[in-house]
Order: C-alpha cells, then structure tokens, then sequence
C-alpha cells in the first residue's frame, strides 16, 4: 500500500525544524536542490507499483529518491550514506523528515530495494525536469534564453561513455538468472489475478535456483561448465515464456496486472533469451545490439583494450530513443 502524502512543503519553515534557535538556511544546497525536484511527479509513477489491498505502507517517493541522490552525489556505501544523513539536518530535510530524527524510519537495506523499484528511466526523468529552462522558478541564478545567448562559444566535446553500476559482463548467467526471477514474480501476480485457478504452473524455481547456486560458486568454471550452466538457464527461461504467453493467449488482460517496468523488463528478458540462445547454438560470443543489463538495456559493451578495464559500457542512443 501506498499513501500519498504533499511533498512540495516548505518544512525549512516549521517550528519542528529549529535547530541550535535558528531555522535551516535556505541557501543551503541540500535545501534549494529539495525544491527544483518535482517529488509529486515521481510520487505518481512510484505509486502504481504498489497495492492498493497490501497492508504496508511504503516509505515516501522522496525519502527512496533523496537518499539515492545523496548517496550518488556524496559517493557513499549504504552504511556510510545513512550514517551521514543521520548526522545532518539539512540531509534529514531532503529527504523529506517533517523533524531532526536521531534514528532514521529506514536503515541501510532499504537502498538496494529502492534501488530496484527507482529505475534509470525515473532518474534520467528527473535530470530533464531540472534541466529545463525556465520551469522551476525558485532556482536561483537561471538565465532567460535571450540571456543564454552568446555566453558561451566554441565545441564542447564529452566522453561519458563508462557506466559500470549493475552490469554483468560477460557473465551470461547472471543475466539469464535474473530474468528467470521476474518472469517468475509475473507468474505468480499473473495466476494470482486470474479468474482460471485451477492449478498454478510449474516454474521449477528451486531446482533453477540451485542450479545457478552451484555454478556461482565455482570460481574458475571450466568452458563446458559454463555453457551446461548457461543451456539450464535457456531452458527454465523458455518454460517460463511459454506458461506466460499460454496465459495471456487465455486472459490478455492479465498483462494489465504488471506494472510499467515489469512490462518494460519482461520484453527486454525475451530479448535477452534470444540472443542468449543464438550465441549459444552458434557458440559465439557477440551478437549484434547485445544486452548486458536488464534494468539498462540500451548499455552496450565497448573493448577498449585498457590495461585495467578492458570493457567499458556506452549508452545507446538509438536505442533509447
């Protein structure tokens, strides 16, 4: 469950936020960024990944995102970036506290789930939000357009090509092992929300499960285990794409249960089973438009040929857009 909550108060005016007989400065980075963001416009898609009929409550859109945006911009581990939020009020203040807390309503372990729930797309939203012109009347210093022009002349040239959070390279397994898990959390909503429950489809969960277990912890697998543990996984995920397309061949509507991103995750797993197939019948190792992360499926690998990193990940325009 999910309750909305008015995120665009200012609280830096709240007698609860006195400290040491004076308010938060309102200059304060913490305190002007807390205004740019638009927080009721991620609140909207945030919510849609809840249940209405659970009983839990959810911690706020802002408290996930803000703290994922410290923890970016701080460059913190998850231990650290609660330990530094704890310690500030002006930290405490952007993600959303109505007052100076002492303990967090959340610890360290949240951030990898908000983490999974706030994907790229989300964030690379919010950067166009605050990056437009003119929008956002509180931030201070912003030039019109006509004041823009002529500022700056020249080429402006960026390599940002090297994206290294969540990528699984070249560790196939991994990538199918990943896949196999939501397609099997779409099954379970979609058996859940079908009106023909006679008997819930088989996944062999477990089995695939300690399948994947056994070859992880093989720290120099030889090629023949890699490509038996790699043909396993192909199998359970092409089960599990048939169960799914036989239940929404029966219900379509089914498909209406999963949320944006499931919907977004489930066609990049059929992408990724297929090109995890053909390299693994023709027993190659490239395909064209590779896959190497189902969260960000539009990051392609790109051999350097450093001493340190050899393989570095771009993002694919095309692809996004």
């Amino acid at each position: 469950m999910y309750l909305r909550k008015n995120q665009q108060q200012d609280l830096c005016k709240t007698a609860q936020w006195y400290q040491f007989d004076r308010n938060l400065n309102p200059e304060n980075r913490w305190v002007r960024l807390a205004e740019i963001i638009p927080w009721d416009s991620f609140e909207k898609e945030y919510a849609k990944q809840f249940s209405e009929k659970s009983r839990h409550t959810a911690h706020p859109v802002r408290m996930g995102l803000g703290t994922l945006i410290i923890q970016r911009m701080m460059d913190l581990s998850d231990r650290k970036t609660i330990e530094a939020i704890v310690e500030s009020p002006y930290l405490q203040y952007f993600i959303g506290l109505e007052r100076f807390e002492f303990e967090l309503p959340f610890s360290y372990s949240m951030l990898s789930k908000w983490r999974d729930r706030i994907d790229l797309g989300m964030i690379m939203g919010l950067i166009e939000e605050i990056g437009r012109p003119g929008e956002n009347s509180n931030t201070a210093g912003k030039k019109s357009d006509d004041e823009r022009k002529g500022d700056n002349k020249g080429e402006l040239i960026i390599d940002a090509t090297c994206v290294p959070s969540d990528i699984r390279y070249p560790k196939d397994t991994d990538l199918l092992n990943e896949g196999r898990e939501k397609q099997e959390k779409i099954i379970d909503i979609m058996y859940a929300g079908s009106s023909e429950r006679k008997k819930k489809p088989r996944t062999y969960r477990k089995t695939a499960r300690k399948k994947y277990l056994m070859f992880a912890k093989n720290r120099n697998p030889s090629q023949r285990a890699i490509r038996n543990a790699i043909k396993a996984q192909i199998g359970y995920v092409r089960r599990n794409f048939k169960t799914i397309d036989q239940m929404l061949e029966k219900e379509p509507g089914l498909i209406e249960l999963l949320s944006e991103k499931q919907k977004r995750e489930l066609e990049t797993t059929r992408l990724v089973y297929q090109q995890q197939e053909e390299m693994y019948r023709a027993k190659k190792h490239n395909v064209e438009n590779r896959i190497v992360s189902i969260s960000q499926p539009y990051i392609r690998p790109i051999v350097r040929g450093k001493a340190k990193n050899k393989t570095e990940f771009a993002d694919d325009v095309n692809q996004r857009n």
